[in-house]
């Protein structure tokens, strides 16, 4: 007997936990470049050194790329729902 895949569009049974975790990383990633946005001084630009520029400009650079993201499908996804 053959065993036939899920259906289109369905999950696997651990897709959902996965899925959850996922978007949580996402989330405290987001929150940890806004509360960096509120801390971060002007005059740090100068002050830091590339060591420790580079990974603050590249959290910054993620969470904004996935906000956007994640804005634009829900938007989307919204938008879709009427037709």
């Amino acid at each position: 007997r053959i065993q036939q895949g899920p259906n289109p569009g369905e999950l696997p049974p651990d897709a959902g936990g996965t899925r959850k975790a996922q978007l949580t990383v996402f989330a405290l990633i987001i929150i940890l470049s806004g509360v960096l946005c509120f801390v971060l001084e002007r005059n740090w630009f100068v002050a830091l050194s590339p060591v420790s520029k580079v990974p603050l400009y590249s959290l910054l650079g993620v969470a904004v790329a996935f906000a956007l993201t994640f804005s634009i499908m829900d938007l989307l996804n919204y938008v879709l729902g009427f037709l």
